[in-house]
């Protein structure tokens, strides 16, 4: 059975649609029935460009859920955003964390990953400086100390745009 043509941005086209994939993210495939010409697009992407009647420029503009969740296609959850914009805002960064020194008892904040790193390779830490951790080898090695262990806490993670207050600009 052929499918009903609609007038869309992309012209006179077949929609089929919308279909999840394997992430949740859904898409949709448009088909020019002259051309036989076959586009998949996200979802959101077609929701925005058929609300405001025009295409985005791939290269520039992008869209953004608001509320972080990939799902919730709802117009006044989506926004255009530039893509580097996007990319900066939505990257996955590791929170800076409070730390105790186990020489010196020196309350530090450092981003713990190349702490974490060392905790896996068995070493002790963290330090709040070169100097510690060289003083605390040291007395290792004239067996002034024993060895200790490493009290790193887990890494925690947040994205800037968590942190934002952001509103629909569609």
């Amino acid at each position: 059975m052929a499918r009903k043509l609609e007038k869309t941005v992309y012209g006179l086209i077949q929609v089929f649609g919308p279909y999840k994939r394997v992430d949740d993210r859904e898409h949709v495939i448009l088909i020019d029935p002259s051309t036989r010409s076959r586009k998949t697009v996200s979802y959101p992407k077609f929701l925005v460009q058929e609300h405001l009647g025009r295409l985005l420029n791939n290269d520039l503009e992008t869209i953004d859920h608001i509320d972080g969740n990939s799902t919730n296609n709802d117009l006044t959850n989506l926004r255009i955003v530039n893509r580097q914009q996007h990319a900066s805002e939505d990257i996955i960064r590791r929170k800076d964390q409070e730390l105790i020194c186990i020489r010196c008892d020196t309350k530090f904040i450092k981003d713990i990953k190349n702490v974490v790193s060392s905790k896996k390779k068995g070493k002790s830490g963290p330090f709040c400086s070169r100097s510690c951790q060289g003083k605390y080898g040291a007395d290792i090695q004239n067996g002034r100390v024993s060895k200790l262990g490493n009290n790193t806490p887990e890494q925690e993670y947040h994205k800037i745009k968590d942190n934002l207050q952001i509103e629909s600009n569609i």
